[in-house]
């Protein structure tokens, strides 16, 4: 008996040493990708590569992916609910522009003026938050009025999608856009600082991971800016994870905040280590 038990627990114990060694290698594995976004963002953040690019087939990613079959299947699944893609340059600054994107053409397809007041009452409260909380309002103007101004235009008759693409590729618009982002993140965990400083690593305070993580023009957001931000606009998201994971054929879909109704998410994001880029669905 005590031997069949010991020859249970040993097998047992492999099974949980197989699972464990296999996380690790996918751990490790996903870490690499992330070496290789990051020189990707060196690449494209030096080069000439557009902001925000035009709708293209999914098929670009098979291209770009042809000799890592773990993303490959995901992909071809993908293909068939989300066939087109809206890359956006790596440069840091992918999940912000890509989510402030998503917003503002989702304004202009439906001219939702509903969605426009509110977030453009979001941002003027903001400017007062982020007073509260240091900002000085000679700094943030400059920030703050095109953003005012680009959301104002919108729903404006003569508005175009052309209009709204040329918005983000023009580098000084764009980026002035996505830097007042940064500011109403920073400042949503700065006035919310209980709510994530447990879920800062090394002790560091939320000022220091505000002004290391958040605020640098050049600093890709991880879930604690991600959260931070769709709470302040109020606007759910939907990620479509791709991992190096082989033995699983479906992407991981995540919903933020969870338990919002898929129905009522109109931004989606493709991430895979280091890079969001845009999809849409049929």
């Amino acid at each position: 008996m005590d031997s069949q038990q010991n020859q249970q627990s040993q097998q047992h114990n492999s099974g949980d040493n197989s699972s464990a060694n296999q996380h690790h290698e996918d751990i490790v594995i996903d870490q690499e990708l992330y070496k290789q976004q990051l020189e990707f963002i060196k690449k494209e953040a030096e080069g000439d590569s557009p902001l925000i690019g035009d709708l293209q087939s999914l098929d670009v990613l098979e291209k770009e992916f042809e000799n890592n079959m773990a993303f490959l299947q995901k992909i071809f699944i993908l293909k068939d609910t989300y066939p087109q893609v809206r890359r956006v340059r790596r440069d840091g600054s992918c999940f912000y522009r890509s989510y402030l994107f998503q917003i503002f053409e989702h304004i202009v397809s439906f001219k939702d003026t509903d969605l426009q007041n509110k977030i453009i009452e979001i941002i003027k409260q903001s400017k007062e938050d982020l007073k509260k909380v240091g900002y000085e309002e000679m700094v943030l103007d400059d920030f703050y009025d095109p953003m005012i101004e680009k959301l104002e235009l919108l729903t404006k008759p003569e508005f175009s999608h052309n209009e709204l693409m040329s918005i983000f590729i023009e580098k000084y618009i764009s980026d002035s856009l996505v830097m007042y982002l940064r500011f109403m993140t920073s400042g949503y965990l700065k006035m919310n600082a209980a709510l994530f400083e447990n879920y800062i690593d090394n002790g560091m305070t939320i000022e220091k991971f505000c002004a290391c993580e958040v605020d640098p023009i050049d600093k890709e957001a991880d879930q604690i800016p991600i959260m931070a931000l769709i709470s302040y606009l109020n606007v759910p998201i939907k990620i479509i994870y791709l991992d190096s994971n082989i033995n699983k054929v479906n992407p991981d879909i995540i919903i933020l905040p969870e338990g919002t109704d898929e129905s009522k998410v109109f931004v989606t994001l493709l991430y895979r280590p280091g890079h969001y880029d845009i999809v849409y669905r049929k």
